[in-house]
């Protein structure tokens, strides 16, 4: 009976522990990340969110549907139960690109190598129960991929994709609400070889971002404005001494946010994000990666609260892993994370999507379970050119056909720990604090010939997320000119020695606001923000519930067991 009663008491202890510690995590804070697929590879290529939570994906499916691969369709619930999925095939292989909400409705853009001149665009409708309500199947006359879609909010809707005619340039292309067609742009930067990866539509222009190759094979990063109507307003052309590439873009808050990739010497590839306003004028650029792995950035999203977040992938612990950067308008680096598993295989991220203060990843894993990593991230020096060219510019004639596909709806293994396989991934993060703060001590020696020396150092929190606060030193020299607040408390502690007669301590609080408003250049050099690498700490309910729910499952059960011996004993 003793025994009993220990077991008993001990068990109600642990979940009296475990409700007392619930409070303690912040409501805020939330991470989730999740893995759906089947036999065959399973990639999500686009993720968008809406206002009541729902996650709309699309990408391409082995697994699903005949004639593999094909382009798919799935929505999870806010609570991240799987709602549908459906298959899309037109008899060749199929993928989906990119994804917009408008309406209630989900439009899809992507390609297929189905119908004349493939591949051809390939541009759906679907209620939010994956139900295709439109599918159109758009032909130039080359070969079309379509890589993004945007949407014009007008009533009714138009929509934008961007791609490129391979060998022939960027391309442009309006629809109107029914998906035809209204016109086609197709446009070089600086060659044939021009890619258009990203387009937004936003303050009644487009914003098109891609890839630009030069005529020595050196790709470029392109950032293009035109009207609705189709007529160029202005491009950018980034440039270093070395290859670099334009992935994504975002408009929030009347700036333009563009992530990429590009290759620094000594480091290979890092991650390229910059700044631009609506002029497209550029604000800043950073150029971030760790010590030992090659980055790239896929996709950009800003928060609500203004956090800039990039995804892609870092090679940092050895084989590719989700990597999520936050900076802050500013451009200064806030916290790293890798989302990775164990194993080789690679894990990355395709497209990003930002809610409220929540940033939404997707793309494809490996492994699984899957766990956030701290990185360590730093801003990197780089010099760029900023030029500004006049694209070729030619319109094209689209025709346009509406094929009957095939829909296959399927239910997705979740979470799997099966053998190594191609799964599609989505990942949540809502961090509790986002908040960079700066302390900064100084101490001063002054001397009778004036003479004054001022040692200080400057300790940054890069993020406080539950309990998990790391530091970093961080020191920056640049020619760059920005305009800056800074609110600073300084504690000086001088010892004034006067000819020798006489020593006195002062110590002096003082808090100092400085306003520093100059203009941008092109070339910058910077030294590096550093943050500690850990494992993160989520919150209880993630992994320490669950355990401590087995532990007292497992003491149950010893209870029952030994109460079971004691009554054979007895016989």
């Amino acid at each position: 009976m003793q025994l009993r009663a220990g077991l008993v008491g001990l068990t109600v202890a642990l979940a009296f522990l475990m409700v007392a510690a619930l409070p303690s995590v912040p409501a805020s804070l939330e991470t989730f990340r999740r893995s759906y697929g089947g036999a065959g590879p399973d990639v999500a290529q686009g993720i968008v969110v809406g206002g009541d939570g729902t996650i709309y994906m699309t990408g391409s499916t082995n697994a699903y549907g005949p004639n593999p691969p094909n382009l798919y369709v799935s929505i999870f619930n806010s609570d991240n139960t799987h709602r549908c999925s459906v298959a899309v095939d037109l008899g060749g292989s199929e993928e989906g690109s990119a994804l917009r909400l408008h309406g209630g409705k989900l439009y899809v853009a992507g390609y297929t190598s189905a119908g004349s001149n493939p591949p051809n665009i390939l541009v759906a409708r679907l209620d939010a129960n994956c139900n295709l309500e439109v599918l159109k199947l758009i032909d130039l006359g080359g070969q079309e991929v379509s890589s993004s879609i945007a949407v014009e909010p007008s009533s009714p809707p138009n929509f934008y994709l961007a791609g490129s005619q391979i060998t022939l340039g960027a391309l442009l292309l309006k629809l109107d609400s029914t998906l035809d067609a209204v016109w086609a742009k197709v446009f070089k930067v600086t060659s044939a070889d021009d890619v258009a990866k990203a387009v937004e539509f936003s303050g009644g222009k487009l914003y098109v971002a891609g890839t630009a190759v030069d005529s020595t094979g050196d790709p470029n990063v392109f950032l293009s404005l035109f009207d609705p109507a189709g007529n160029h307003v202005g491009t950018r052309l980034v440039s270093s001494a070395n290859s670099d590439e334009g992935n994504h873009i975002t408009v929030r808050g009347g700036d333009v946010y563009l992530a990429g990739s590009t290759f620094f010497p000594g480091r290979n590839l890092e991650t390229l994000v910059a700044k631009f306003d609506t002029s497209l004028n550029a604000q800043w650029i950073r150029v971030l990666g760790t010590a030992s792995g090659n980055e790239a950035g896929r996709a950009v999203a800003v928060t609500d609260t203004g956090v800039v977040y990039v995804a892609g992938w870092t090679s940092f612990l050895g084989s590719p892993d989700v990597l999520l950067v936050a900076l802050s308008g500013s451009g200064v680096i806030s916290h790293a994370f890798a989302v990775a598993a164990a194993g080789t295989l690679p894990d990355l991220a395709s497209s990003a999507y930002a809610r409220a203060g929540c940033v939404y990843a997707a793309g494809q894993n490996t492994n699984w379970p899957l766990f956030y990593v701290a990185l360590d991230v730093e801003s990197n020096p780089v010099s760029m050119t900023i030029s500004s060219p006049t694209p070729s510019i030619a319109s094209a004639a689209a025709a346009v056909s509406s094929p009957t596909p095939t829909l296959a709806p399927f239910s997705p293994s979740i979470d799997s720990t099966a053998s190594p396989d191609v799964d599609a991934l989505y990942t949540k993060f809502c961090p509790d604090t986002l908040l960079v703060a700066t302390t900064t001590t100084s101490t001063a020696t002054q001397t009778t010939t004036l003479a004054t020396t001022i040692t200080a150092t400057s300790t940054t929190t890069a993020y406080q997320i539950a309990t998990t606060t790391l530091t970093s030193v961080e020191r920056v020299t640049s020619t760059e000119k920005t305009t800056t607040t800074i609110f600073t408390a300084q504690t000086q502690l001088s010892t004034v020695y006067v000819t020798s007669t006489s020593t006195a301590v002062q110590t002096t609080t003082t808090t100092v606001t400085s306003t520093a408003t100059s203009y941008l250049t092109a070339t910058k050099s910077e030294t590096v923000t550093v943050t500690s690498t850990t494992l993160f700490a989520e919150p209880l309910s993630t992994y320490v519930l669950p355990a401590l729910l087995v532990l007292i499952a497992g003491l149950l059960a010893a209870t029952l067991i030994t109460r079971r011996r004691r009554r054979l004993l007895q016989y």
